[in-house]
């Protein structure tokens, strides 16, 4: 136990920078840090849903560069800022787009409004024939917004 005004003693200084879990631990904020790959995300699903993953991938990357980056729960894709989420299910996916404005139609299943002029649309994604023009014009905005 830390007193103030005394330093810590080794084994509470080495108790006090050790995770107990084996996992990689923060020094800076005092937290575990797991390490999550795009990968993972598709263990236990159909391998279509992969597939997809991939061509929306390269879908976006005809805009410019992206970063895959895995989270626990999801998949952010980032150009300067994140623009997109894919959160896998077991024959498809929910993809989350950022716009500046709400966007109508059918094919979004839920908006959450951010902020004043922000908002995410979740959108599911269980065929090729998905990647149309109207999503693509989604995305665009969506890269052009993360800029």
């Amino acid at each position: 136990m830390k007193v103030p005004g005394r330093p810590l003693t080794p084994v509470a200084l080495r108790l006090a920078t050790q995770s107990t879990s084996g996992l990689p631990f923060n020094k800076e904020t005092r937290t575990v840090t797991e390490g999550y790959s795009v990968s993972d995300h598709f263990v236990n699903k159909d391998p279509g849903v992969r597939t997809l993953y991939d061509q929306l991938v390269s879908l976006v990357r005809t805009f410019g560069p992206v970063e895959e980056d895995p989270k626990k729960t999801s998949i952010h894709l980032n150009h300067k800022s994140a623009l997109a989420g894919i959160e896998t299910r077991r024959n498809n996916f929910l993809l989350t787009i950022k716009s500046d404005h709400p966007i109508k139609s059918p094919r979004v299943e839920k908006v959450e409004k951010i902020s004043s002029k922000r908002f995410y649309h979740k959108v599911r994604i269980s065929s090729p024939d998905d990647f149309d023009e109207e999503l693509k014009a989604w995305l665009k905005d969506a890269y052009a917004l993360s800029e």
